[in-house]
């Protein structure tokens, strides 16, 4: 599961960055998935993963289908269930949840103030200046983060 975690953590900074999650981004977790489900998980679990990860992209293309989510958000959140059992499903989203909340209230506070912060070229970044959409990469990023970590103190 750690090795996913590089390929989020650049998805959600192109999504700060640029409001897009590039598709070999997506690919690179899938290939990641085969290599690694090939290797340590039992071949039993591995339908349970793919069913999941199949309603997650489901529910994500509805949402997206609406514009309550963006494609590369959905596309991400599908790779991510690949590697999360499905017990562990509503801990990863209520982990999602507080990341999201916390990830909206630190950029709305910040940007006002982004111009008076040491920001470098991040203060270029999209995630600053557009008030219609929010990008929610990081928070998957965080949400897994923080899963990662649960799964090796527990």
């Amino acid at each position: 599961m750690l090795c996913i975690a590089p390929v989020v953590f650049l998805a959600a900074w192109t999504d700060l960055r640029s409001f897009r999650i590039p598709n070999r981004l997506c690919l690179a977790g899938i290939a990641i998935f085969v290599v690694t489900a090939a290797i340590f998980l039992p071949l039993a679990e591995i339908p349970g993963r793919l069913m999941g990860a199949g309603l997650v992209l489901l529910v994500g293309f509805v949402l997206f289908s609406a514009g309550l989510m963006g494609g590369g958000d959905a596309k991400m959140a599908t790779v991510i269930a690949l590697f999360i059992p499905g017990r562990d499903a509503v801990t990863l989203l209520v982990l999602l949840a507080l990341c999201g909340l916390a990830g909206l209230v630190v950029v709305r506070l910040m940007a006002p103030r982004i111009g008076s912060l040491p920001m470098g070229k991040a203060a270029e970044w999209e995630v600053w200046t557009t008030r219609k959409q929010f990008p929610y990469g990081y928070a998957m990023a965080g949400a897994l983060a923080l899963y990662i970590f649960a799964r090796l103190v527990v």
